[in-house]
């Protein structure tokens, strides 16, 4: 049997001659990438056999960095966990619903289990890692096939975790419906609009009442959400951030869902209402007050249709998504804002023009949205 030194020196001479292009430079920041010492620390804890190559995989938050480990048998994916997001309690979690879900082979990356202890993460200093099977896939390709497909990945996932142990719900890492904090990111966003020299007052008044209106959308979708009793509908486990950028495809097919890190315990349809927005919403690039403003009906049918292939919608249900989705809408927007004072390079005005146009839509047309939804 190999000694500790013995090992640590092998996993050295495998991993060395690959990572010239990983070290740091001047201009980068030391916790943006993998040092050669850390990767071979973290890689002692694995038994992958010889790793032949190592390269960078730049997807997904800078603040995370991620590689790609080639051997002879496969391919695997090194994460080094952002700051914030090493919560060992809540990684624990993540990962024990990650694990039941591979155990019952729904589609997702497998986690790799350290030798000694069977452990799925490794801690080391202050820094967390994650070591997951590399599963290559193809983006989102808004076909109806793929729509459906997605759907029913998200009721195969509802179902699969009915019998789990529930966790919390961590109210306090926010949720889309009544939110807390939604007025005041709206006070932070009205703050920054006015300070802004570059809009015109005819401007800032445009945004203002475009603010108003997105604020009493809000409490009026909220209200109608809650007066169709969804406090007292049963929790279940929901990943909460199912979106066609946490999901990787071959074809129509669905061959993985990723980034558990947000799954919490709550009512189901909070999760399939904001899923089948953002698979409907038509978004766009450059200035967002050029997209369209409805929902793409074939695909919100598509995807809601391939979800009760695997989990029949109450009536109640149905009939309050679009206030769900207008909640989400607006949420995801206005929390965005409030924290960083513009998204994508655009500032609130920008932002609030095109969500009023979208929030207006789906207030406009909420009988043929749910009379879509009840035919899928």
């Amino acid at each position: 049997m190999m000694s500790s030194a013995s090992c640590f020196l092998t996993m050295a001479r495998q991993i060395g001659p690959q990572i010239s292009g990983l070290f740091m430079t001047r201009s980068q920041k030391p916790d943006t990438l993998f040092t050669p010492f850390e990767l071979v620390m973290v890689m002692s804890h694995y038994n992958i056999g010889a790793i032949s190559a190592v390269e960078p995989f730049k997807r997904g938050s800078a603040a995370s960095p991620k590689i790609i480990l080639t051997t002879a048998s496969r391919e695997y994916l090194l994460k080094r966990r952002a700051p914030g997001k090493d919560d060992l309690e809540l990684l624990q979690i993540s990962h024990g619903i990650q694990l039941h879900l591979a155990n019952q082979q729904f589609p997702l990356p497998h986690l790799i289990l350290t030798a000694a202890d069977n452990r799925s993460w490794v801690q080391m200093d202050k820094s967390v890692y994650e070591l997951f099977e590399f599963l290559p896939g193809e983006a989102f390709n808004y076909e109806k096939p793929a729509t459906y497909n997605t759907g029913r990945t998200l009721g195969l996932f509802h179902k699969l975790t009915r019998d789990y142990p529930m966790i919390p719900e961590y109210s306090e890492r926010g949720c889309y419906h009544a939110n807390r904090t939604i007025d005041v990111a709206f006070n932070k966003i009205k703050a920054i609009i006015q300070a802004d020299s570059q809009l015109a007052t005819g401007e800032k008044a445009a945004a203002a009442a475009q603010q108003a209106m997105l604020q009493e959308a809000y409490h009026k979708a909220e209200a109608k959400v809650a007066a169709a009793g969804l406090a007292d509908w049963p929790l279940g486990i929901v990943h909460a951030d199912f979106h066609p950028g946490n999901c990787l495809y071959k074809g129509e097919h669905v061959v993985g869902v990723i980034d558990f890190d947000s799954c919490r315990a709550q009512q189901p349809i909070l999760d399939t209402a904001n899923a089948a927005l953002q698979y409907s919403i038509r978004l766009g690039s450059g200035d967002p007050r050029n997209w369209k403003e409805n929902l793409h009906a074939g695909r919100l049918k598509a995807f809601v249709s391939g979800y009760e292939s695997i989990l029949q919608l109450s009536e109640a249900e149905l009939h309050i998504m679009p206030s769900l989705m207008v909640e989400s809408m607006i949420c995801e927007v206005a929390l965005g804002l409030a924290s960083r004072g513009q998204l994508r390079g655009f500032g609130p005005a920008a932002w609030l023009e095109m969500l009023s146009g979208k929030v207006a839509w789906i207030c406009e047309h909420e009988k043929p949205i749910i009379k879509t939804l009840d035919e899928a």
